[in-house]
């Protein structure tokens, strides 16, 4: 009856939890000088992974936690893409089977 339970989270693929490269914080650090947010300049700490709008012009930093996908305040960048870039987000999420979670 357990493996009944176990199964699916079994199954479920592992989060994403890649280091951030050194042409990601290169590109982070870029949107980080163009942004007015003072709570932007927190993702050049080196303890978060980011989640990058395909233009690579706005970016979500996060950390992973038990199946929670906790997104650190709003994205950093142009406040357009913003709805694109949460959904992706929110979708990442959904394929790990984790929780959404934006503080």
């Amino acid at each position: 009856m357990g493996l009944f339970f176990a199964l699916p989270r079994l199954l479920r693929a592992a989060p994403p939890s890649s280091i951030p490269t050194l042409e990601d914080m290169t590109a982070v650090e870029r949107v980080v000088r163009q942004s007015p947010a003072t709570s932007a300049h927190l993702a050049l700490l080196g303890d978060k992974y980011f989640l990058f709008h395909p233009s690579g012009d706005v970016f979500i930093m996060h950390g992973i936690e038990g199946r929670s996908c906790i997104a650190m305040g709003d994205p950093v960048g142009p406040t357009e893409l913003w709805s694109d870039l949460i959904w992706l987000f929110r979708e990442l999420s959904d394929r790990y089977g984790g929780w959404t979670v934006i503080i």
